[in-house]
């Protein structure tokens, strides 16, 4: 009898919760069509400036249990905090300059991933969550961590990314809460970890900060002031840097990988988009002196660029982007108000919108080359229109896109040069599983053949 009275009050508590979770909680909406889509993003621009204000990113915020909240680019809420964050990149470490001086980096570790890569059938995804992790934490410490602090961090790094995607359906809501409290406890526990590993980095930069080797995000990071008052500025602390190296680490990999992974099995299924492509990475080659590509040779490679925006379009990385419409009169007086819609913007939908594209589920690129369909269209989505929005659209715009873009042209040219890749015996399964990236099912086997190269 005991035992049926607990179920009962165990049931009774979960009713309120839902009942209390749906008159509180913000309406919904799916975005799906493009031009809805453009319309949301571009008339009314401050309503959807900011993220919502509960869910699992705003959580990951206060990760460190402490009243003051840990921001990222992704979690701060527009403002001067979020401006000084976002600045820093795009201005910053990955302004047009940086980004040329940073290709050496980038040519180094799709170098080293041709070097390890052996002929037969190969996982893709092993290789190149290896080398593009190794990448981001150059990119994000310098050159003098240790092989074995790389190799636990990444460890880290995909225990939180799993409990991320564990976690993908969670909104903030007290229901929420009870549903995934152990995933939540696991998920913010992995930062303590992680804290052990990457604190000595941050320590260890703050100690180079008169000198002249600093060249990282994390060297940046401590340059950084943040607004505090109206007329004060102050420095990072070391859980704020914690918390934008994780964004960083996670962006700079995920991202990548799910794009490349996918742009490789669509060339294994069509050789003659490989061979095409291939014509071009061979042609572009000979005329550089050390028999690669540098980072002006990508920027004129017409095919290429189209080859991985179709990817792009066709199985963007990020599934969904959500925005947060709060109460547009409190927006107008410059509070952020209550929330009232969370809007989801499905963006594999959009990208094989009917109304946007011919034959939207076929991979061609040949629709982003001049004369095409979309040779106007870039990963980042216009004013006058939007037909793909892989990086997102609007103010919250992914302010790494044009380095992603750089490291998978770096990453397919060479891969693409010095290998032939095939279906394996079993085929290629193309299924989809959208959690915080969207990847295959089943991670990317091919059969690798390398080239004579002429």
């Amino acid at each position: 009898m005991e035992t049926i009275e607990v179920l009962a009050l165990v049931a009774a508590v979960l009713f309120c919760l839902a009942v209390l979770r749906r008159s509180t909680s913000p309406a919904v909406q799916l975005v799906r069509d493009p031009a809805v889509a453009h319309r949301l993003l571009n008339e009314n621009p401050d309503a959807l400036s900011n993220r919502p204000s509960a869910g699992l990113l705003t959580a990951l915020a206060t990760w460190t249990r402490r009243p003051d909240r840990t921001e990222t680019i992704s979690t701060s809420t527009y403002g001067s905090h979020w401006r000084s964050l976002r600045s820093n990149l795009t201005a910053g470490f990955l302004s047009p300059s940086r980004l040329a001086a940073l290709a050496p980096l980038q040519r180094d570790a799709a170098q080293d991933l041709v070097t390890g890569l052996s002929a037969g059938e190969v996982v893709m995804r092993e290789h190149l969550d290896r080398a593009m992790f190794t990448l981001a934490t150059r990119l994000c410490f310098g050159d003098d961590v240790e092989e074995s602090c790389v190799r636990a961090m990444q460890s880290v790094m995909d225990d939180i990314t799993q409990a991320m995607d564990d976690t993908v359906s969670f909104d903030g809501s007290t229901l929420g809460k009870v549903t995934h409290w152990r995933t939540l406890r696991r998920l913010f526990g992995l930062f303590v970890p992680l804290g052990v590993l990457v604190r000595p980095l941050i320590a260890a930069a703050r100690a180079r900060k008169n000198t002249d080797s600093r060249h990282s995000y994390v060297d940046s990071l401590i340059d950084i002031r943040i607004p505090n008052d109206v007329d004060a500025k102050r420095a990072l602390g070391d859980d704020e840097i914690l918390g934008l190296v994780a964004e960083f680490l996670a962006t700079n990999t995920g991202v990548i990988v799910a794009c490349l992974e996918w742009t490789l099995a669509n060339l294994a299924i069509q050789p003659e988009v490989q061979k095409k492509l291939r014509r071009e990475i061979d042609e572009a080659v000979a005329g550089e002196a050390n028999a690669w590509l540098s980072e002006k040779a990508l920027r004129d490679m017409p095919y290429l660029r189209a080859v991985v925006l179709e990817s792009l379009r066709v199985h963007p990385p990020s599934p969904f982007v959500t925005r947060g419409v709060h109460d547009l009169a409190a927006a107008a007086s410059g509070a952020t108000g209550r929330l009232r819609k969370r809007i989801i913007f499905m963006v594999r939908d959009i990208g094989r919108h009917g109304s946007a594209w011919t034959d939207p589920d076929q991979f061609r690129p040949e629709r982003f080359l001049p004369g095409g369909e979309a040779e106007d269209v870039g990963q980042m989505p216009g004013r006058n229109e939007i037909r793909m929005m892989p990086f997102g659209g609007g103010r919250r715009f992914c302010p790494g896109s044009n380095m992603a873009m750089l490291q998978a042209k770096f990453f397919l040219a060479a891969l693409v040069r010095h290998f032939e890749f095939a279906p394996p015996s079993c085929g290629i399964d193309l299924t989809e599983v959208g959690g915080f990236n969207n990847v295959m099912k089943k991670p990317l086997r091919v059969r690798v053949t390398p080239r004579a190269l002429p």
